[in-house]
């Protein structure tokens, strides 16, 4: 099953998982906050499934690591907790920023997943291709490298394994020798499979002017119906953010915006800017289950 942002074009993907890393990057703002992180989790769980969210366990030390360490660094503050190291204040406000901080990471941590996931090098590569087309490659051939390198590695080391040199075992000198001739045998690897991309470019006529490229992607009625809603969204919750719908006041005390009309708006579209890409994915799940009972 497919989800349901990769039938859109690559630039309206791009345009909402870009535009919820940005708000999220400049919103302090609780209400904000919560919103941000509990979208950005449904995202990133409608594109894996929830099981996926075990794979986010190593950040718990690095949140409660940010949350509790900012008072230690951070003494401002009205109210004193508690005091340490002969008298210095651990405030209620600077640990209320810590959360603030340590959801906004987290937030930014989810949407980055999500749009690694359906960002891919190749929708990356076409929206850039006219724009930048060499930046372009660059990006593509980096992405590419990582995931490119684990599954080269991972197959050298099955292969020695069974010969019986595994490089798991035996002194650490023979254990050192395992791993550099590993490391040689990829590094051969990557400078062969450069060799034959450079031979497969250049048979391509890459770089020749008047040179076309192949695009499989249209931008349709779906897509513009679609990328209007967003950008009013999106608008929206610009407009709210700079009337101060989000402003807050962390030190010496928290100070939050009263609530208005305008205020509540700008939370509106904020939320469902950010919902998009989680409403559209879920809502393409459900029908893909309701067409299998149907068969």
């Amino acid at each position: 099953m497919r989800n349901a942002l990769s039938t859109y074009h690559p630039a309206l993907t791009f345009f909402l998982l870009l535009g919820a890393i940005v708000l999220t990057m400049v919103v302090r703002h609780p209400l904000y906050l919560a919103a941000t992180l509990l979208l950005s989790i449904a995202c990133y769980t409608s594109l894996q499934g929830a099981r996926s969210l075990a794979r986010f366990a190593w950040m718990l030390p690095l949140l409660v690591l940010v949350v509790f360490g900012n008072p230690l660094v951070n003494t401002l503050g009205s109210t004193v907790l508690f005091t340490y190291f002969g008298g210095r204040p651990y405030t209620l406000e600077a640990l209320y920023y810590g959360i603030a901080i340590g959801v906004m990471v987290a937030s930014m941590f989810f949407w980055f997943a999500s749009f690694n996931e359906l960002c891919s090098t190749d929708r990356i590569s076409y929206l850039f291709r006219h724009i930048a087309p060499a930046a372009s490659l660059v990006v593509t051939m980096v992405l590419r490298l990582v995931p490119n390198f684990q599954t080269k590695l991972k197959a050298f080391t099955q292969a020695r394994a069974c010969i019986g040199m595994s490089g798991e075992t035996g002194s650490l000198k023979e254990r050192a020798a395992a791993g550099s001739t590993l490391l040689s045998k990829l590094a051969a690897w990557a400078l062969e499979a450069s060799q034959q991309t450079a031979d497969s470019m250049q048979s391509r006529g890459y770089g020749l002017s008047g040179r076309t490229s192949y695009a499989r992607y249209s931008f349709t009625w779906r897509d513009a119906a679609l990328g209007l809603v967003a950008a009013l969204l999106f608008l929206g919750a610009v407009a709210g953010l700079a009337n101060g719908a989000a402003s807050v006041e962390y030190i010496p005390e928290l100070v939050l915006p009263p609530l208005s009309g305008g205020n509540v708006a700008g939370v509106a579209c904020f939320a469902a800017f950010l919902a998009l890409p989680a409403v559209l994915n879920y809502t393409e799940r459900v029908r893909w289950h309701i067409s299998l009972s149907k068969i």
